[in-house]
């Protein structure tokens, strides 16, 4: 398997020194680079590494997954220092979605195998007014505050995972 430009052989688990997929116990929202270079960084040095694999989702475009889907979800984690620069292959993500990947999500969301639902927001998901408040003018934050809708909550996964939360785990009397 080639990467973009054909020449450069992409990452791929059937490589002998790639770490095999874990079972996937952890769906994360918003696949970028701080969640790449934090949390699943930390995942990939837990102990027991090997049982914590993540399903991602990506944010608003497809792009990284589609990068990373060809490649089994390995990546290079390039850490920058006085010293130099040190690389690390990174395996902790065991599957990799387009946020548009609905049925995937709800899926996991469903296997009781699942454990946690992390999600990653960064600054450029701030969508702020020049007042430093939530920008509701913006056409993509009236789309999302329409999903608010019970009736509507299918189009945005964060509003099912909490559709489903709320059926799976009943207050206790």
């Amino acid at each position: 398997m080639t990467g973009p430009d054909s020449s450069v052989p992409r990452l791929s688990r059937r490589f002998p020194d790639a770490p095999p997929a874990a079972p996937v116990r952890i769906v994360h929202l918003g696949v970028g680079n701080f969640h790449r270079a934090h949390q699943a960084w930390y995942t990939a040095h837990a102990p027991d590494a090997d049982q914590w694999g993540i399903a991602g989702f990506t944010g608003r475009r497809p792009d990284t997954a589609d990068a990373l889907t060809p490649q089994d979800g390995l990546y290079t984690l390039i850490t920058r220092g006085a010293e130099g620069d040190t690389f690390e292959l990174i395996g902790s993500l065991s599957a990799v979605h387009p946020a548009a990947d609905h049925k995937a999500y709800l899926d996991y969301l469903g296997d009781p195998q699942i454990a946690l639902v992390t999600i990653t927001v960064t600054e450029a998901g701030y969508i702020r007014s020049g007042e430093g408040r939530l920008d509701q003018d913006r056409d993509v934050i009236i789309a999302d505050l329409e999903g608010l809708d019970v009736g509507h909550a299918d189009r945005e996964p964060a509003f099912a995972a909490l559709q489903i939360l709320q059926e799976v785990f009943q207050p206790l009397d």
